[in-house]
This record gives structure tokens, C-alpha cells and sequence, in this order.
């Protein structure tokens, strides 16, 4: 049965015995290690703008990562806090119009 996860990208778990075509629950549940693709995937954005959110070199713009042998990974608590760091409150009244 395909899946639609590529390989090797996951660093605990069976890939296809956690397929989203084997069961209910997300995906991303099992997994507290991901690759930059599913890093990418369970974030919403691509690939390549996590890359250049880690490229940047500056600790507050992308989520925290660890390489291990070359390798870079991402924790799914650290990906989970890293968005809620960022997250944007709009402090205007909506019910007030915008002045000019």
C-alpha cells in the first residue's frame, strides 16, 4: 500500500504502521524527532523556508534544532513552543475604524 510520507525522514516509529492510511490518529503523534521535511510539513510551510529560517544563524527566527552527525533534527516540543513564541495578537478594536 503507498503512502504519501517520503522515507527516511523519520527518526522513531514505523513509517508504515503509522501511515495516515493505517489509522485515525495525526501522522505526527508518534514522533517527537523529525527530519526538516516533516518538521516542514507539521509546521505548514516549506521545505525552504525552514531551511532559510535555519540558515539565518539567529536563535529567535526559526525553531531550535540539533544536527547529529550531520544531520539536522527538529523536536516536535520545540517546533510546538517555537510557535507559540511567535504567535501574533492583534491588539486593535475591530469594531473601531481604521484612522488615516
Amino acid at each position: 500500500m503507498p503512502n504519501n510520507l517520503p522515507e527516511g525522514d523519520l527518526l522513531e516509529g514505523d513509517l508504515a504502521e503509522n501511515s495516515p492510511l493505517n489509522n485515525d490518529r495525526p501522522w505526527w503523534r508518534d514522533y517527537e524527532y523529525m527530519r526538516p521535511t516533516y518538521a516542514a510539513r507539521y509546521l505548514g510551510i516549506s521545505q525552504s523556508k525552514l531551511a532559510k529560517l535555519r540558515m539565518q544563524n539567529c536563535p529567535t527566527t526559526g525553531p531550535p534544532f540539533s544536527k547529529i552527525a550531520g544531520m539536522v533534527v527538529y523536536r516536535r516540543p520545540d517546533l510546538d513552543r517555537w510557535v507559540e513564541e511567535n504567535q501574533v495578537v492583534d491588539h486593535r478594536d475591530s469594531r473601531t475604524p481604521a484612522t488615516k
